[in-house]
């Protein structure tokens, strides 16, 4: 038994050891095969994991997709901690989504809000199909928040984003997926470059702007600027719209605008303002509503235009805008000033009014071509010098065609209506009255120098009214250097004093003298002295004819040429030239005189004799001098009177007409050199000479001496001596004679 008791206890032994050898390998097995114990978890975290994502779908479509590298779960407060996150914000279609990327985020998944604190990379419109297409839009920013349920996404910081055409920045951002609108809070900056290459870039600056996609329109307030090369656009809210490449359009309030080149500058303004742009980002046209102006600086001329209304149309190529016409609809003005430039040359300020006026430029858009009206229109001149003539234009229609420098090179208007002022002379004297003329049609040609009117013409049923003078004619033209007035076709002046026409009328503003040309008819009303009754100042008009006439001294003297005709009542001068001194009240005729004196009995004779037709005196001679003071008609050169029965012929002779009231009897005429008187009367005929005659109308008297008068009477005979009375009218004759030479008969026997 002893024997077996170690045996046994060695064999237990064994049995444990084995036991224990198996336990020890299967338990290096198990350890072997099972996983290590996890790290424990920092506090306050739920969990961790890598490659997280997480999506919301609405009806079956996703609407947000949110990928991160790494996440941690933190229970309180419940959120997820990303890493290297990844946003998708997709359109309500799927065919687009807003991508947003970031180093780190935070995400409220209870909340559905995440914020990433650092640089956030957003790209919007990025297309569902693998390859990007179309425009897209780069934001980067820092401290963005995003609402999952909303899909909106905003921060309060600097974003700056990168678009296809250009790039911009702001101080503070929202973007909402579901209007698809961008909203740049503050201090809005946007550079927008063209397509095409070479072209100018145009900088976008608002207090804030919002971009909607969707309508492709860019929202600027309370305020916005435009700046693209030379052009500066600055207004209070505007609205930008997009076209397919490139801005399209652009309307400002308030707006005002300006640009600028090296020889010229264009400004512009007006409540609203519509900018239009062409493919190539060029402007291609402007329209202003609501107190629009414009304005254009040359290096010689400032252009103002204002209007309720104004369309600028502009040539638009790949590398530039050139103003191409200008439109002004509504109470609308053109104003053109000179440049001072420190010339003495006066200069003239030109203002156009009408409803609508239509302004087209030249090559270059520099400077203005012409100006067109469209209704009824006003033109005003006013010079920079106060002594120069003002002029005012009123027309139906109105064309200016313009030359270098924006000088006037003519003009041209229908149913017009003139007016030009002159001021006070020097000295106190009263300014003369304004000069006003009418006309169908009117053209005027300018100095190239100074601006000013050169040549004016009108036509078409021409009237002119100038204080007291009046006018009328076919056309008229005005020559501005030399201030002369020339009226054609059916010419007609008058004024108080009487009135002139003529086929050609020519006017002296300056002096008042005028010059008729062609079938010449004046008419010049009596002087108003009383006691009177002689050629020039007797009761009655004076009237004329002639080929030419003229007037000097304000009408007071008057030259009649060219088969000239002057009466007043029965009282006829004919000559080659008459002319009229009023104020010394003399008149001169020269050349084929042909004057006739109406014999009028004076009031006293014509109450105690019976009434009888009125004779005439006519005197033919080479020249005739007459003066009203004297009543004296004095002919020379081979002068021959006739009245009724008598004929005087002599080298001169001076016809007395009679003082008082006695109208244009004539009284005596008294004839010098080589004398010959011829009476006739039925069956005889009397012949008179000498060197010097007498002669009484009134008793038919006739009284001859000097040069040994001779009286040969063809019943009687003749009779000589040193002195001759011959009385006509009883057939009385006395002879005186002297020692040396008696007188002497011969009688003819029956």
């Amino acid at each position: 038994m002893r024997r077996t008791r170690p045996l046994l206890l060695l064999a237990i032994l064994a049995v444990l050891c084995a036991v224990g050898v198996a336990f020890y390998v299967q338990k290096r097995f198990q350890l072997a095969s099972t996983a290590p114990t996890p790290k424990s978890l920092p506090p306050g975290t739920s969990a961790t994991a890598e490659y997280w994502s997480w999506s919301h779908t609405q009806e079956g479509r996703s609407v947000v997709e949110v990928r991160a590298a790494n996440y941690r779960q933190i229970r309180e407060p419940s959120r997820f901690d990303l890493e290297k996150v990844e946003l998708r914000i997709f359109d309500k279609d799927g065919k687009r989504y807003d991508q947003v990327s970031s180093a780190h985020a935070q995400f409220d998944i209870e909340a559905g809000v995440l914020y990433s604190d650092g640089q956030v990379d957003i790209t919007m419109g990025v297309p569902a199909e693998p390859a990007p297409a179309g425009r897209l839009v780069f934001i980067r920013t820092s401290g963005v928040t995003f609402e999952s349920k909303t899909g909106r996404a905003f921060t309060d910081r600097l974003a700056e984003f990168t678009f296809d055409q250009g790039t911009g920045k702001c101080v503070g951002a929202s973007y909402n997926p579901e209007f698809r609108e961008l909203h740049m809070r503050s201090q809005a900056e946007v550079n927008w470059r063209g397509r095409t290459p070479g072209s100018i870039p145009m900088k976008i600056e608002a207090g804030e702007l919002i971009y909607k996609e969707r309508d492709a329109a860019v929202l600027l307030s309370p305020w916005s600027r435009l700046t693209r090369g030379g052009t500066l656009l600055e207004a209070g809210s505007s609205i930008v719209w997009l076209g397919e490449e490139a801005i399209r359009r652009v309307e400002a309030k308030d707006a005002h605008g300006s640009d600028r080149s090296e020889d010229r500058r264009i400004e512009y303004a007006a409540a609203v303002l519509y900018m239009t742009f062409a493919a190539s980002s060029q402007v291609e046209r402007i329209e202003g509503e609501g107190n629009a102006k414009l304005s254009s600086i040359s290096a010689t001329t400032r252009t103002e235009v204002s209007s309720d209304r104004l369309d600028l149309e502009f040539d638009a190529t790949r590398s530039d805008s050139v103003l191409k016409r200008a439109w002004a609809k509504g109470r609308s003005s053109v104003q053109s000033t000179p440049v001072s430039t420190g010339s003495s040359k006066p200069a003239v300020t030109r203002t156009l009014r009408s409803d609508v006026i239509e302004l087209t430029m030249a090559p270059g858009g520099r400077e203005i071509a012409s100006v067109l009206t469209h209704s009824p229109g006003t033109v005003e001149f006013v010079p920079d010098q106060a002594a120069q003539k003002q002029r005012k234009l009123d027309a139906g229609q109105i064309r200016i065609e313009y030359a270098g420098g924006n000088r006037i090179r003519n003009f041209h208007a229908t149913d017009v209506a003139t007016c030009t002022e002159t001021p006070a002379i020097a000295g106190g004297k009263k300014a003369p009255p304004p000069m006003l003329t009418w006309s169908k049609e009117l053209t005027a040609e300018f100095d190239q120098q100074s601006g000013r009117l050169a040549r004016l013409g009108q036509s078409g049923d021409f009237r002119y009214e100038e204080g007291e003078r009046r006018g009328r004619a076919d056309r008229a033209v005005l020559e501005a250097a030399s201030n002369l007035i020339t009226l054609e076709g059916s010419a007609r002046l008058w004024d108080a004093a009487g009135s002139t026409s003529s086929d050609r009328i020519l006017l002296d503003q300056a002096s008042g003298d005028m010059t008729a040309v062609g079938k010449v008819a004046s008419t010049r009303a009596p002087e108003s002295r009383t006691g009177s009754a002689g050629l020039i100042s007797s009761g009655q008009p004076l009237q004329a004819r002639a080929d030419r006439m003229s007037t000097t001294g304000q009408n007071r003297r008057i030259r009649y040429e060219g088969d000239a005709v002057a009466w007043q009542g029965g009282n006829r001068i004919r000559a080659d030239v008459i002319e009229i001194d009023r104020t010394g009240r003399v008149l001169t005729a020269n050349g084929s005189v042909v004057s006739q004196f109406l014999d009028e009995p004076s009031g006293a004779e014509s109450d105690r004799k019976p009434a009888r037709s009125p004779g005439f005196t006519v005197v033919r001679a080479k020249e005739l001098r007459y003066e009203d003071e004297t009543r004296i008609a004095h002919y020379r050169g081979d002068v021959k009177m006739t009245r009724t029965a008598t004929e005087v012929k002599a080298a001169e002779l001076r016809a007395q007409l009679a003082a008082g009231d006695s109208g244009s009897r004539l009284e005596k005429a008294l004839a010098d050199g080589r004398v010959e008187i011829l009476h006739s009367a039925p069956g005889r005929n009397r012949r008179a000479t000498g060197e010097h005659a007498e002669y009484y109308p009134g008793e038919e008297k006739i009284l001859l001496y000097g040069g040994s008068p001779l009286l040969v009477d063809s019943q009687r005979g003749s009779t000589k001596g040193n002195q001759l009375t011959w009385f006509a009218n009883n057939d009385r004759l006395l002879v005186d004679g002297r020692e040396d030479q008696p007188a002497m008969s011969r009688i003819l026997r029956k």
